[in-house]
């Protein structure tokens, strides 16, 4: 036994002496010098570039394996710029018999702390590999070479030349099992496992072949399941400046519309072709979402989206793209061919669309009603990228906005629109819609065969429409808009090229437009605080909104049974209009008004807002005094009768404009026959006169005719004529819309017509104080006050006169007598 242990006891000495003996030998025969010559021609010929080291050495016994230590080397692109590696220490663990037997056996290649700058000067950007580690091994296997790899690196940078930022991905590792032939021509890769900063994990497969000829690359990357709100935020603090200048912050707006909540995302491609030709390197590959929830800052309503995007060199492409958020959904495809000339290079898409009303409603602001009912398209179109860029182009002046026009007409656009038991209340609740049912086709960038029923504040509705043109109207309206080249309203009406031609129908039962003046009065009453003020200079420059495309070129026609004012109701309305860039001409117009007739017609120019000037020339027939007259005035009940009357006038209004004061109106008036109460004139006459006029406070007329005015706030009549059985009224004067009078008013009566007066005979001579040569009883009266309290009064000059030429003739016959008696 102790023979046994001796004889292991020197066998283990003799082993290490020959291993020492070994190792001073190799160290003495592979000098840094010899290691230096041996290894650094090799590698220089492996990279095409000059390599510096420093220190080299080997290490034996406890393996063999060759430590370099500060390799540095710089290769030069042609034409696309330089690489340079870096590296702290290389090690290299080889079997030393196969490098003698020149079958090389490499356990593991170590690269510690390297870096791999990159400057592409075609691109000028300069991509980094900061710090990362590499381990490597070939052992030998048959006729074939099993390779593994390691890589760990600690950062990816690109920096742009000339540009502030720099983009960098941090802990990127990547682990490979891979197989080689001899010569290393081709490598087929069995698994690869790539991780970047512990989100996005993902396998790759396939084979490289050619490796010293053109390469051929075959590939299949598949992604894990990545959770998507990780790699938001991850990809939101990227920063992208040296590729997006524009992001002055360097990285994606935190504004965003929405804030991403859940869901998974995952990615597959396949690659083929040669990776040193980038354009000749095929693509295929998909994007798929799953349960990706969206929350959007607007809307208290999570939207979750499915789907699968298929990415190639020639086509982006998805079949199906599913969002859903309450009771609406929405389903989208979509082509893109990026490459290519002509039609090659076009996209294509198709979106149907069902939105619910209550879902709408819960991204209306607070106070709002809420919207309800359906609303459902089916949209279809495809074209060139230029197209599409031409539709909205943005407001920087690159794309002239006689561009647009061409760019609708060149794009495929269809598509349905259907609205179905929709309603809706304005935020004051002067307009109710209600039951509304519609449908429109999509015809490029026109919107035609419109067709709508509804209920306007309970009362049922009809439409017909056809936009033309619309949708370069609005794309035209927000590059002016983004521009601000043009400001003023009628310098928009003017600039704008891209003009819509609108056709419009409206037919209904009722409309009542006495809650609109009743809240423009209460408006009007409110103080101008600096609040008030900065509301309605927003409410200025937002000016008719959407309503302003109808006044370009639009042709409208409209029939309403009843039409409720505050002064007047008139039904069976029937009018026919024109708009032409701001100016509206109505014609013709008619309507039934106070059991009589009106028509004619009407301009308006609305170019400036703050003074919107009208004109107007009706005519009217059989209409009921009294039923006209009462709601404009408490004095419209002293006439009765059946009226013709024509009106010729102008007006203008506007947010500081009183209507009343700057109405101006001509007109004349007729009647063959009615009423007239003139009970609280003629009673003050009468006590003024002595005698009792009662007989003629009502009276019968068989004629009224003249001439009226409108100026200043007053109404006017100008000689006016009112003949009677009972007398004869000649009337000058005016009536203010504040209720004030001012008339001075003839009253004529024939010596039959002042039978009616009672006790004639007892006012006799009082009454003929006021009679012509012929018998004729003529009273000039004053008409002053107000329509409440009247004040009327008798001009007597004529009476006084004749008075007193009455007295000087009876003194005259006094004296008369008094000689003749003598």
């Amino acid at each position: 036994m102790r023979m046994k242990k001796k004889n292991l006891l020197i066998g283990v000495l003799i082993a290490a002496v020959i291993v020492l003996a070994a190792s001073i030998f190799l160290r003495v025969i592979l000098t840094k010098e010899r290691l230096a010559a041996m290894i650094v021609p090799r590698l220089e010929k492996a990279v095409d570039a000059s390599i510096e080291i420093g220190d080299i050495g080997i290490r034996f016994p406890f393996g063999f394996g060759v430590d370099i230590g500060k390799m540095t080397f710089v290769k030069e692109l042609p034409g696309t710029g330089t690489i340079r590696f870096d590296s702290e220490k290389i090690t290299v663990d080889a079997s030393l018999i196969s490098l003698i037997r020149r079958n090389p056996e490499i356990k593991r290649v170590s690269v510690k702390n390297g870096s791999l700058l990159s400057s592409l000067s075609e691109k000028e950007i300069d991509l980094a590999l900061i710090g990362f580690e590499a381990g490597l091994s070939v052992l030998p296997d048959g006729n074939s070479y099993n390779i593994d790899a390691d890589i760990s690196i600690s950062g990816i940078e690109a920096e742009k030349k000339n540009e502030e930022g720099k983009f960098r991905v941090e802990n990127v590792s990547i682990s490979c099992k891979a197989v080689s032939n001899r010569s290393f021509d081709s490598i087929k890769i069995d698994d690869a496992a790539v991780d970047i900063n512990g989100l996005i994990k993902a396998v790759v497969s396939g084979q490289v072949n050619s490796l010293n000829g053109k390469r051929e690359l075959s590939l299949r990357i598949d992604s894990d399941p990545i959770e998507a709100v990780p790699l938001m935020g991850w990809v939101l603090g990227l920063d992208l400046r040296p590729f997006v200048p524009s992001m002055k912050e360097g990285v994606i707006a935190a504004d965003l519309p929405a804030d991403l909540a859940g869901g998974r995302v995952s990615f597959s491609a396949d690659l083929a072709g040669d990776p040193a030709v980038p354009g000749e390197l095929a693509v295929n590959g998909a994007v798929m979402a799953e349960g990706l929830i969206l929350e959007p800052r607007d809307i208290a309503l999570p939207v979750v989206i499915d789907g699968t995007i298929k990415i190639s060199d020639k086509v982006i492409s998805s079949e199906k793209i599913t969002a859903s958020a309450g009771k609406s959904s929405a389903t989208a495809g979509f082509s893109l061919k990026p490459s290519g000339d002509g039609p090659e290079k076009r996209a294509d898409f198709s979106c149907i669309i069902d939105l619910d009303g209550g879902d709408l409603s819960k991204g209306l602001p607070d106070g709002a009603s809420p919207v309800a009912g359906k609303i459902m398209a089916d949209i279809r179109g495809g074209g060139t990228p230029a197209v599409f860029s031409s539709l909205f182009p943005g407001g920087d002046g690159g794309i002239p906005r006689e561009a647009i026009e061409s760019a609708w007409k060149d794009i495929e656009l269809k598509g349905t629109l259907k609205i179905e038991n929709a309603g809706m209340k304005s935020p004051d609740g002067l307009v109710v819609i209600s039951g509304f049912k519609g449908s429109a086709n999509i015809m490029k960038g026109s919107i035609d065969q419109v067709k709508a029923e509804f209920l306007l504040n309970g009362s049922r509705y009809s439409a017909k429409a056809s936009l033309n043109g619309i949708m370069p109207a609005i794309a035209e309206l927000k590059v002016i808009e983004e521009k601000k080249e043009v400001t003023g309203f009628a310098e928009i009406l003017d600039s704008v090229k891209n003009i819509p031609k609108i056709s419009l129908e409206v037919s209904g039962r009722a409309l009542d437009l006495r809650p609109f003046s009743r809240e423009a009065e209460k408006r009007k009453k409110i103080s101008k605080s600096a609040a008030v003020k900065k509301e309605n200079e927003t409410a200025e420059k937002n000016l008719f909104g959407g309503a302003l495309l109808f006044l370009f070129d639009c042709s409208a026609g409209m029939k309403v049974d009843t039409l409720y004012t505050e002064k007047a109701l008139l039904s069976a309305v029937s009018g026919a209009g024109r708009i032409r860039r701001g100016k509206i001409l109505i014609d013709p117009l008619s309507f039934d008004y106070a059991g009589g007739k009106g028509n004619g017609t009407a301009s308006i120019d609305l170019r400036d807002p703050e003074s919107v000037k009208s004109k107007f020339n009706l005519a009217f027939s059989g209409v009921e005094a009294g039923r006209a007259l009462s709601p404009l005035h408490n004095m419209g009940n002293l006439v009765s009768g059946k009226f013709s009357f024509s009106t010729k006038g102008e007006l203008s209004s506007g947010p500081d404009i009183d209507l009343l004061k700057t109405i101006s109106v001509l007109g004349n008036a007729s009647s063959e026959g009615g009423k007239i109460d003139l009970s609280k004139f003629i009673s003050p006459v009468s006590n003024i006169a002595g005698f009792d006029l009662s007989a003629i406070e009502k009276v019968d007329f068989h004629k009224w005719a003249g001439n009226f005015f409108i100026e200043k706030g007053r109404l006017g009549t100008d000689d006016w004529k009112i003949d009677s059985s009972s007398g004869n009224w000649d009337v000058n004067g005016s009536f203010g819309f504040d209720g004030t009078l001012d008339y001075k008013a003839r009253l004529f009566m024939t010596p039959q017509m002042q039978k009616k007066i009672k006790d004639l005979n007892k006012y006799r001579d009082l009454i003929d104080l006021f009679r012509d040569e012929k018998g004729n009883l003529i009273l000039d009266l004053d008409v002053s006050g107000n329509s409440k309290t009247p004040k009327v009064g008798i001009d007597q000059s004529r009476a006084q006169k004749k008075a007193g030429e009455k007295l000087l003739e009876g003194i005259k016959k006094g004296i008369g007598d008094l000689f003749k008696k003598e």
